[in-house]
C-alpha cells in the first residue's frame, strides 16, 4: 500500500509502485486489491484503488500520463458510478482511457479468473 496525499488518511493504493516497472503500453486500474494481484500475477501491470469517494491526486494522474488506463471495474450500480468518476478525471488530465465493459452485472474477479481460465 502506499499513502498519497496530505489528509490524515490520505488516498491508500495498491501495488502503484509495480506500474514504475511499465514501459508505457497499457495498465490496469482496478477497484480491488484482489482484482489488481490475479492481473499482476498474470503479467499484466495494474493498481488498485481504494475508497469510492477519494479523487485521484495528481501524483497518481502524473504516473498515469505515459498509458493507455484499461479500467477493470465491477459493472454493478456503485462500479459504474466509480468507472465513469475515474474516466472523466483521467480524460480531463489527458490520460488515454477506456472502461473494459463486464457481461451484465459480472464481477471484475469472476471475469479475470474466466480469462485465465480460457488460456488454458
Amino acid at each position: 500500500y502506499k499513502q498519497i496525499g496530505n489528509s490524515r488518511a490520505g488516498l491508500k493504493l495498491f501495488n502503484l509502485d509495480a506500474l514504475n516497472e511499465a514501459d508505457g503500453g497499457k495498465v490496469y486500474l482496478t477497484a480491488g486489491e484482489f482484482d489488481s494481484i490475479l492481473l499482476s500475477q498474470t503479467g499484466f501491470h495494474s493498481a488498485s484503488l481504494f475508497k469510492d469517494d477519494e479523487p485521484l491526486p495528481p501524483e497518481v494522474l502524473d504516473k498515469l500520463k505515459r498509458f493507455t488506463v484499461r479500467i477493470l471495474i465491477d459493472s454493478d450500480q456503485s462500479g459504474d458510478r466509480r468507472a465513469a468518476q475515474v474516466m472523466e478525471v483521467l480524460t480531463r488530465a489527458g490520460i488515454k482511457a477506456e472502461r473494459l465493459e463486464l457481461p451484465g452485472e459480472m464481477d471484475a474477479t469472476d471475469f479475470i479468473k474466466q480469462i485465465l481460465k480460457d488460456k488454458k
